[in-house]
Formats: C-alpha cells, sequence, structure tokens
C-alpha cells in the first residue's frame, strides 16, 4: 500500500469530515462559557484553538 492509496482511502472514508464536524460542534459549545470567566478570556483560548486546526488542515497535504 502506498501513500497515495492511504491518503483516498482516508479521503473516501469520510473520517475528516466527521472530525471537522465533531470540532466545530465542540467549539459552539465552548463558546457559551464566553465571558463567564474572570481569569479566563475564552474568545482568545478558542482563537488560539482554530490557529491550531487551520495550521494542521494546510499541511495534510505536505
Amino acid at each position: 500500500m502506498n501513500v497515495e492509496s492511504v491518503v483516498r482511502a482516508i479521503d473516501e472514508s469520510g473520517v475528516e469530515a466527521s472530525l471537522l464536524e465533531r470540532w466545530r460542534s465542540e467549539y459552539r459549545e465552548a463558546e457559551r462559557f464566553d465571558g463567564e470567566f474572570s481569569s479566563i478570556d475564552v474568545e482568545s483560548y478558542l482563537d488560539g484553538f482554530e490557529t491550531i486546526l487551520r495550521s494542521h488542515v494546510a499541511r495534510r497535504g505536505s
């Protein structure tokens, strides 16, 4: 099995789409806590998580 066939199998399985939807759901849930804590800036925290996700998605073709 070569790299291309593995990538194709992952793409066709829908795993990535499923994980991205789960991430979006968890993100929306966490947004509910914005302003609830004085010691945590939830918006900045979530912005950092989004940066990490974008980095991983952008690197997937490498």
